[in-house]
C-alpha cells in the first residue's frame, strides 16, 4: 500500500495544477522514473506503446492518465486501502467534474527493488499490461 500512496503524493500536482508544470504524468516520464514505481513488464509495455504511437502517428493505448482513469485528471477525497489479496490495492476518490466515486485497481509485485506496480485497472475497465500486449 505504501507505493501506491508514495506513487500518488508524487503526482498529485496533476490533479492540482491546472496546467501541468512538471511533465506529462508518470507514463510520460523517462525508462528510469517509472521503474521507481512500476515493475519492468509495465515500463516495457507503456515505452513499446509510446514507440509504435511515435512511428504510426496513431493515438497509443495510453490516450489517458490511467492512475487517474481520465485524459483530464482530477480528484478529491482520495484514498488508498488494501485490496482483497496482499499484492492489491484500491484507490478511490472523486471525480470533480460529475461527482462520480471513480475506483483503481492496482495488482503490486515484489521485485529485487522492492514493490512495483505491475497492473493497474479502472472499474469496469481492462488490465493494462493486457491492453498493452494486445495493440
Amino acid at each position: 500500500m505504501a507505493l501506491v500512496a508514495e506513487l500518488y503524493r508524487a503526482y498529485a500536482w496533476e490533479v492540482v495544477i491546472a496546467e501541468p508544470l512538471q511533465g506529462s504524468g508518470l507514463f510520460g516520464e523517462p525508462r528510469e522514473v517509472m521503474a521507481r514505481f512500476l515493475a519492468p513488464e509495465l515500463v516495457e509495455g507503456v515505452l513499446a506503446d509510446r514507440q509504435r504511437s511515435a512511428e504510426s502517428g496513431d493515438i497509443g493505448v495510453l490516450d489517458y492518465a490511467p492512475m487517474w482513469a481520465s485524459q483530464d485528471p482530477g480528484a478529491s477525497e482520495l484514498r488508498v486501502e488494501a485490496g482483497a489479496q496482499p499484492t492489491e490495492v484500491r484507490v478511490e476518490f472523486i471525480y470533480p467534474g460529475n461527482g462520480q466515486r471513480v475506483g483503481i485497481d492496482y495488482r503490486l509485485v515484489q521485485t529485487a527493488q522492492g514493490w512495483r506496480v505491475l497492473d493497474i485497472r479502472s472499474d469496469g475497465g481492462d488490465w493494462l499490461l493486457e491492453r498493452l500486449r494486445r495493440e
